[in-house]
């Protein structure tokens, strides 16, 4: 249990390091340069200090579409621990089940010797 619990708290964070998703760290990465190459041309100069204080806006982290987005992510990997891994979990255990039961009622195959 506690196991499970580990990975549904860890696994957002995840997100950020495997390359197949939205959120990877290095699409974050391009965007943030893309934005500052924007507001710097609209602007028409570059200040560091005014574009990291809009960055870390804590009106802009913790708004409520913010919230939404964090409670998807924690939700999507929720659901895939708990329903998606067992699922297709059962199946090695469906298969394990159907070996030992022909096993028991067949036997072996025959042992074939070639040349």
């Amino acid at each position: 249990m506690q196991i499970e619990l580990y990975e549904l708290l860890s696994a957002p964070a995840g997100f950020f390091l495997y390359a197949g998703k939205r959120v990877y760290w290095v699409y974050l990465l391009s965007a943030l340069a893309i934005a500052s190459l924007v507001v710097t041309v609209q602007s028409g100069k570059f200040n560091f200090k005014d574009q990291l204080a809009s960055f870390l806006d804590y009106k802009y982290w913790f708004a409520r579409s913010s919230h939404c987005d964090f409670f998807l992510m924690l939700v999507n990997s929720s659901l895939r621990i708990l329903l998606l891994i067992p699922l297709f979990g059962s199946h090695l255990a469906l298969t394990v089940y159907v070996g030992s039961f022909l096993q028991d009622h067949m036997d072996d195959g025959p042992n074939l010797e070639l040349n």
